[in-house]
């Protein structure tokens, strides 16, 4: 109750008190969704900790849309009050959450009592309306737990050198690492005074390593790419059935020598964790942990650090990147935009396996879709570009087998 005043102003005696009496608190675990579009709108909820992801539901293509995330402070469900209106949108936890809910008559008599209250509201709306078609649909990754999927690894090393690339000077953070087990209010305490807090979790599954995977929002599960590849204990106990929509954002982190990684590596570590996207570093090179860092500070760039301006050239046909055009001998060939984007990714990775996860991250981000409309794209791209320059690698993505030149 501490922090209300914090989150939505000073409150007088009355309308904390009628807060105190009325205010429901919830627990969710990650995964549950809070409310669904076009359900009533019967109550207003504050985010007290976690973190929530808004899905609009598209009718014309049956889309599951992600628009925003909610961060720890925020009240969502006003605006159906206020309107009387359906709820617009569905929300999920993407993390384990508490909620303080406030029932529609409850939530009149607190506007009532208490104008600024309705001013907070009333700006948090503003705000919200006015990023309405941002494409930012991530919130900035607060907590990042590391898991070991692997015997034998230095993950205090690795956070060691993640938490330097997210402290370059360039754009100073504030980071927390943490191996020693704490408490919920320990941790509110650490994100609320730092940009980043990275967990550190057990080589086996425990209480810690549990605590870790359900409070963060980035979960990376570190690997040593040299060893077998099996499903790790910390997988079946802690992850268990999950996919990867459900809960943190996952990335499989593969940890290889400085001697060049075969790929057929990747493809057998890939083969149980399907959905996840992948990166592969060495961990000794500042290079492979600044990409890292780049993967937790954010939103993923969905697409690779690709120039809006590139221009690729292979075999018998030129990409324009910025006309967004195809040329086959020099003439236009139709193609779809998802097609496209999935096109400019593969050019970015030739001859690397790219997963289906990937695609589905890079070519629809924030949107939750099948995997066959993976294939579908592949299907339209090898009808203009022949059956061979993009092969699949059955039950694992696909790979692109040209040479293509950036001018």
């Amino acid at each position: 109750m501490r922090q209300l005043p914090a989150l939505l102003g000073e409150l007088d005696a009355a309308s904390l008190a009628l807060l105190m009496d009325k205010l429901q608190w919830l627990e969710l675990a990650a995964g549950q969704t809070l409310m669904r579009q076009g359900d009533p709108g019967d109550a207003l909820y504050l985010l007290l900790r976690g973190r929530l992801r808004t899905f609009i539901h598209d009718a014309e293509s049956g889309e599951q849309r992600m628009v925003r995330e909610i961060c720890r402070g925020q009240v969502v469900g006003e605006i159906s009050l206020y309107m009387d209106e359906p709820r617009s949108a569905t929300l999920v936890t993407a993390r384990d959450c508490v909620l303080a809910r406030l029932g529609k008559a409850e939530f009149e008599r607190l506007l009532a009592l208490n104008s600024h209250v309705s001013q907070v509201l009333t700006r948090q709306i503003i705000q919200r309306l006015r990023t309405e078609s941002s494409s930012q649909v991530h919130g900035r990754t607060a907590t990042i737990t590391l898991l070991p999927i692997s015997e034998g690894l230095d993950l205090q090393a690795l956070a060691n050198g993640l938490a330097a690339q997210l402290r370059q000077p360039a754009q100073p953070q504030q980071v927390a690492l943490v191996h020693d087990p704490i408490s919920t209010q320990d941790l509110d305490e650490l994100e609320a005074t730092h940009d980043y807090v990275l967990l550190i979790a057990e080589p086996s599954p425990s209480a810690w390593s549990a605590f870790c995977v359900s409070h963060c929002d980035e979960l990376l599960l570190i690997a040593d790419a040299a060893q077998a590849p099996v499903l790790h204990p910390n997988e079946t106990h802690l992850l268990g059935q999950r996919t990867a929509a459900k809960g943190a954002n996952e990335t499989l982190v593969l940890l290889h020598p400085d001697e060049p990684f075969p790929a057929k590596l990747a493809k057998h570590w890939l083969a149980l964790r399907p959905a996840r996207p992948h990166l592969e570093l060495k961990s000794s090179l500042s290079q492979d942990l600044a990409r890292l860092a780049e993967r937790v500070k954010g939103p993923l760039n969905k697409r690779g650090p690709m120039s809006p301006s590139a221009c690729w050239r292979f075999d018998r046909f030129e990409v324009q990147e910025q006309d967004r055009r195809l040329l086959k001998d020099g003439q236009p060939q139709a193609l779809g935009a998802r097609a496209f984007d999935l096109l400019l990714v593969l050019l970015e990775r030739p001859g690397r396996l790219v997963t289906k996860g990937e695609l589905l991250e890079w070519v629809w981000p924030g949107l939750v879709v099948e995997e066959n409309n993976v294939a579908a794209q592949v299907a339209a791209l090898r009808k203009i570009l022949g059956p061979k320059i993009i092969s699949t690698v059955a039950g694992f993505g696909y790979r692109l087998n040209a040479s293509p030149q950036r001018l």
